[in-house]
């Protein structure tokens, strides 16, 4: 895989403990250890893996072409 492809891939995350943190009101540091496994939260691990799950959807969407603005076609 070439090194921009994978570069392009983990800018996906960023900032995932920053939005994880602010949908459960918590500091981003404990999700961030939570993450590594030094703190223990079930919640903060459901919502990083529900996050990681939309995050790989919209990867799969963006790299099968099927993504972009969607246009409803009708009558004129």
């Amino acid at each position: 895989m070439p090194m921009t492809s994978t570069l392009d891939q983990l800018t996906l995350y960023r900032g995932i403990y920053s939005r994880v943190a602010r949908k459960l009101g918590v500091d981003p540091s404990y999700v961030s250890r939570v993450a590594r496994g030094d703190r223990s939260s079930q919640a903060v691990t459901d919502a990083l893996a529900a996050e990681i799950q939309k995050i790989d959807a919209k990867h799969r969407t963006k790299a099968s072409g099927k993504g972009g603005i969607k246009v409803k076609r009708g009558r004129a």
